[in-house]
């Protein structure tokens, strides 16, 4: 499955940090997030430095680009538009046991 998330239409222009990124963006919102109380918009999909997160995809939830500081990262429009894609080519398990299974592989 992680296989199928990198070379989705969805990641394939993008370079190797922003698929990694996005892999983790995906595993996030999968394991975390309920869509009936988090949308893309407000998910908190990654934590990183400004340096990990340079690209126009990802934005910090409170404007604060500290350097060399750990912040909480959302998607921005661009971000949101690519993961909506990846999401409609790779649909999430329904089931728990598949997304913890699905998780393991992903956090390796």
């Amino acid at each position: 499955m992680k296989t199928k998330i990198l070379l989705s239409e969805a990641l394939r222009p993008l370079n190797y940090k922003d698929k990694n990124l996005f892999l983790e963006a995906y595993r996030r919102w999968m394991m975390f997030h309920e869509p009936k109380k988090a949308t893309l918009q407000n998910a908190w999909i990654g934590l990183g430095t400004p340096s990990s997160y340079k690209s126009n995809f990802f934005k910090t939830f409170d404007g604060n680009t500290t350097p060399r500081i750990n912040h909480w990262y959302v998607f921005s429009e661009s971000g949101i538009k690519i993961m909506k894609q990846l999401l409609k080519e790779v649909p999430l398990p329904k089931n728990l046991a598949e997304r913890s299974q699905l998780n393991s592989e992903l956090f390796k």
